[in-house]
């Protein structure tokens, strides 16, 4: 099923489904919920079910027709068991009716709602508003980012799963919902009351340090380094990063980070579309899909950007995330720069059961990297242990688990800074990120020393649009090169 017809059946439901007909042949992971860093396991999008043996007898014969690999006739209906159970693989898993829905809100990106971002404090149990979307049902209504979320319609939100919350606060468009929220500084609890309305979920943010254009791109005005970071990849990804490449253009920035880490994945067709955007020319993944012809994805003439490129990935970069990251690697189109990513290099697709409410969602082709090595690491027989992305020679930065901690803490607070509304600029320096500071710090060294000794700017080598990668990165930035062209 191609990817008019997945927009064309999640805009109108009430048409007939075709049985087992695919949802999305090109979905790779699970879009992530909110601000959560990792995507939820297959367990928080539905419970258990001890099927049938129709229900078992419709499943097996999809994994027959369509799993990555052939499964002998006989073991079929345990499979098909397995599926139920989310342990055929690692991925493969069976999603309820309820589950169903969520999932593929997530992915369009697009859902009814209140406008507004969750965080969970896994200790504590307590929800709370991390930030609220423009011209949204939550602003009119008065909602903060930091606002404490004690019900929900009368549910209370304390102790319970991310999910049981999520799906309370959405619903359709127009209809009513009441929050009751504890605000710091204001006595007592406030109860407010909106109507949902169709909210579209952001993927790709950019620094929010000052109000000029140029403050919110920009690392620092020395280097003139933009930051854009890409938390998923939903239905909307590709034009949010035209959007954010454009601006990088306006602000005449030197060179670009492009932060993948703690992406978790989303939809194929948005990492390949994303990836267009700096190549022009060569592969970009290859498919192999059992008794299929190899599925080759290229890039188009023309790139957005010719901009000097590095790429951060961390351990939880997964998906449609390595995808990008190992295309633009690949291709000596950018450094990438961090840890070794998480290793998922399988395609899913969905289909909607007849027999059964809900989804199946099941592994069925490989991806291979341009290299032609595999991306996939985790499940034997598909891939490779040296699957995944890794950095570039001399660009891994390996940081500690405390380390590890802060970063968490401190991506969750510039999220908070990128998509805040109606909040101040924040001019404080932000958190020390090694990661990041390995990509520019040696640029900024350099513009001190060319100030200090009269030369007006950086002297820089050329870069072609292909991103000529150096053989050696130790002891340099990772980013160098001229003016956008």
């Amino acid at each position: 099923m191609n990817a008019k017809a997945h927009e064309s059946l999640l805009r109108d439901r009430r048409k007939p489904l075709r049985r087992h007909r695919a949802i999305a042949a090109d979905l790779v992971g699970c879009a992530t919920f909110a601000l959560l860093l990792l995507s939820p396991p297959p367990e928080a999008y539905g419970k258990a079910l001890d099927p049938s043996a129709p229900q078992l007898a419709e499943v097996a014969a999809l994994i027959e027709r369509h799993y990555v690999r052939a499964i002998p006739h006989d073991s079929l209906t345990a499979a098909a068991r397995r599926c139920f159970a989310g342990t055929l693989d690692r991925y493969t898993t069976y999603l309820d009716s309820t589950a169903a829905v969520e999932f593929e809100r997530e992915i369009t990106g697009r859902f009814g709602g209140i406008g507004v971002n969750l965080a969970s404090d896994s200790t504590t149990g307590v929800f709370r508003i991390a930030s609220v979307h423009p011209n949204s049902p939550a602003l009119h209504a008065g909602l903060r980012a930091g606002d404490t979320l004690i019900t929900v319609d009368g549910f209370a939100t304390r102790g319970h799963g991310f999910f049981d919350v999520l799906v309370r606060m959405r619903g359709p468009v127009g209809t009513p919902i009441r929050v009751e929220v504890h605000r710091a500084g204001t006595p007592g609890k406030l109860l407010l009351t909106m109507q949902r309305a169709t909210v579209e979920q952001p993927t790709v943010h950019a620094l929010r340090i000052a109000d000029s254009e140029r403050g919110r791109y920009l690392v620092d005005e020395h280097t003139r380094v933009a930051y854009v970071r890409i938390e998923s990849f939903g239905r909307l990804t590709p034009a949010e990063l035209g959007r954010a490449l454009a601006a990088v253009r306006r602000v005449r920035a030197r060179a670009l980070v492009l932060d993948l880490r703690d992406d978790g994945g989303g939809l194929l067709r948005s990492a390949i579309a994303a990836a267009d955007r700096f190549l022009d020319s060569g592969t970009i993944l290859t498919t192999k899909t059992r008794g299929r012809q190899d599925r080759v994805m290229t890039a188009h003439a023309g790139n957005e950007t010719r901009l000097p490129l590095a790429v951060l990935i961390n351990a939880n970069t997964g998906s449609a995330a390595e995808i990008l990251a190992a295309s633009l690697q690949d291709n000596r189109r950018a450094i990438v720069v961090g840890s070794r990513s998480f290793g998922k290099g399988v395609s899913l697709d969905l289909f909607r059961l007849k027999r059964t409410p809900g989804l199946l969602k099941l592994t069925t082709s490989i991806s291979v990297r341009p290299s032609g090595r595999p991306l996939e690491r985790h499940i034997p027989g598909m891939g490779s242990e040296q699957g995944g992305v890794w950095p570039d020679s001399g660009l891994t930065v390996r940081l500690t688990e405390q380390e590890e901690r802060r970063w968490s803490e401190a991506t969750f607070q510039m999220m908070l800074r990128m998509q805040a509304v109606g909040a101040a600029p924040d001019s404080t320096p932000a958190p020390r990120d090694r990661v990041l500071e390995r990509a520019v710090g040696p640029a900024r060294r350099r513009v001190h020393v060319a100030r200090e000794s009269g030369v007006g700017g950086i002297r820089c080598g050329q870069q072609r649009a292909v991103g000529r990668r150096p053989r050696s990165a130790q002891g340099r930035s990772a980013l160098e090169g001229n003016e956008d062209a």
